[in-house]
């Protein structure tokens, strides 16, 4: 498993990185015992779930729907007519995945003439 305990002190360990992408949450169940070094029939025991919650780290970049996105746009469209969306994703999670869209950078660049919402993409 990934996890390890100490059988003296119930420290529990990790045998290996976890990856909160791959697995969110692990169900553990660890028995304690007494009077491990007398008759068995004289032991006791009791067991209780652990519930391990992998935290994200934003480790993942966004990534594009597609390498390359084409708008065919008519000539004299108004101001603040839709051209397109923007379609991409993050892994992670709450704030580290939660995506910001800006242009940093127009053709020819002496005039600006798009805008993007910087949370949806459009």
């Amino acid at each position: 498993g990934r996890f390890t305990i100490h059988p003296n002190n119930g420290s529990i360990t990790l045998t290996e990185p976890l990856d909160r992408e791959e697995q969110a949450e692990y169900l553990l169940s660890v028995t304690a015992r007494d009077n491990m070094d007398g008759l068995p029939s004289n032991s006791r025991e009791n067991s209780v779930q652990v519930v391990v919650t992998v935290l994200d780290e934003n480790d993942n970049v966004p990534v594009a729907s597609t390498s390359k996105f084409e708008f065919h746009v008519p000539e004299n469209q108004p101001a603040g007519e839709y051209v397109g969306t923007i379609l991409a994703s993050d892994m992670d999670a709450g704030d580290n995945g939660r995506l910001h869209f800006s242009i940093s950078k127009q053709e020819p660049n002496h005039v600006v003439l798009f805008e993007v919402e910087n949370s949806t993409g459009v």
